[in-house]
């Protein structure tokens, strides 16, 4: 269970720029906006703005070295090995894949995309094994795949869902606009865990137990 929001203590503030290519802006009943503005690189910046001030930079709950980028910005690379998905955490190039904002509620599923980019990859052995030829065994290997897979879901999730909080507590992040159950924040995870569950549909079922401890998560503190 993740139980805190850590935040980088020093960062160089990054002024505002003058005439930005804004790909996403939210505006709060309290007059604060989310905003996701594109820099000349391609890579996203991703704030919280109150006034003509930034009031949160999500950069700041990033690991060391990892940015938010765009589609183009990948394609620009043009490796071989690399390739664009959205809403993705790349680990190895520290680096996060910002999908299309359809709605306010998906900077719930940007903060479930940094609380990965804060994963420890358990896995990077599993995947090296996964060569075998032995049936029995990868099917093993695919169970335990599955399972490892479902606690760091369940990690990335609380850490979005702890985030929200912090960020309302600290920064005035009206989230509970977004999502004024925990219902209604439970349909989005659900929906975004929906193609995973299929994935693994002969290995794993909807998780009462998740259920619950997202409704402590989003509940916790009122």
């Amino acid at each position: 269970m993740v139980d805190k929001v850590d935040i980088k203590s020093e960062m160089l503030e990054e002024p505002i720029l003058r005439n930005p290519v804004s790909e996403f802006i939210h505006v709060f009943p309290n007059g604060q906006e989310f905003r996701v503005e594109r820099r000349p690189d391609d890579s996203f910046r991703i704030f919280l703005k109150a006034g003509n001030k930034v009031g949160f930079d999500f950069d700041e709950l990033l690991p060391t070295g990892y940015k938010f980028v765009s589609e183009e910005y990948i394609e620009a690379l043009d490796e071989p090995d690399t390739f664009w998905r959205p809403w993705f955490t790349d680990y190895r190039r520290k680096e996060i894949y910002v999908g299309d904002f359809e709605s306010s509620k998906d900077i719930l599923g940007l903060l479930h995309e940094i609380g990965h980019s804060k994963e420890k990859k358990e896995w990077k052995e599993l995947f090296a094994e996964l060569g075998t030829e032995d049936k029995l065994y990868s099917i093993l290997i695919q169970e335990e795949m599955a399972e490892l897979e479902s606690r760091i879901e369940r990690r990335a999730w609380a850490f979005a869902l702890l985030s929200m909080r912090f960020l309302e507590r600290n920064f005035r992040l009206d989230y509970r606009r977004i999502f004024p159950t925990s219902k209604s924040a439970r349909d989005y995870i659900n929906d975004d865990l929906r193609s995973y569950r299929e994935t693994y549909e002969s290995l794993i079922q909807d998780d009462p137990s998740f259920e619950e401890e997202l409704k402590f998560l989003f509940d916790k503190g009122r």
